[in-house]
């Protein structure tokens, strides 16, 4: 507690010099309270600091507290496309269950043709939990691929799909209501 206090002090504005100190906090915390603190105070340190998030991503021994909370951090950044470059580059080379967290990361951007045309292809993807996430992405951000996506999904599914599944259906069916979705 004392530890992430500080680093939420310390990374709560852009300050000189502190990308490679939080940076290094990241990289040795062990619980997800910390983990997360020192990726938002990192975010907030500028290009050196997104530099360095990008870095531990793409380590090897990024875990999944760590990428989710790097991620999350790097889809908070609205300006410039640097972060959303690496998102989209840890979607098109990393397994399925490294890209969750990076779409996640993503969930905020809207009307980016890059970022659409990902989604777009992952809501076919054989993975169901990211599909289902890639197919509500686009459904919040009403893409009108969303509704022909949904029914596609909706023919995948198992008999005994979980709620989530169902839901992604749904959502995309909604954004574009018409006699043949109901």
């Amino acid at each position: 507690s004392y530890i992430r206090t500080v680093i939420r002090a310390i990374g709560y504005k852009q300050r000189p010099g502190t990308a490679a100190p939080l940076a290094t906090a990241l990289r040795n915390a062990t619980n997800p309270r910390l983990i997360e603190a020192a990726a938002e105070a990192l975010r907030k340190q500028g290009d050196k600091g997104i530099k360095a998030l990008i870095e531990l991503l793409e380590a090897d021994d990024a875990t999944w507290s760590r990428r989710n909370s790097i991620c999350y951090s790097l889809g908070r950044l609205a300006d410039g496309d640097f972060a959303r470059d690496a998102l989209l580059a840890i979607l098109q080379r990393a397994n399925s269950s490294e890209q969750l967290p990076a779409l996640r990361g993503l969930a905020s951007r809207s009307d980016d043709a890059a970022v659409d045309a990902m989604r777009v292809s992952l809501a076919s993807h054989k993975n169901l939990i990211l599909a289902s996430t890639a197919l509500q992405q686009l459904a919040t951000h009403k893409h009108a691929a969303a509704p022909g996506l949904a029914l596609d999904f909706a023919q995948r599914l198992p008999a005994k799909a979980d709620a989530d599944l169902h839901t992604a259906v749904m959502q995309g069916l909604l954004t574009k209501p018409t006699t043949d979705n109901y």
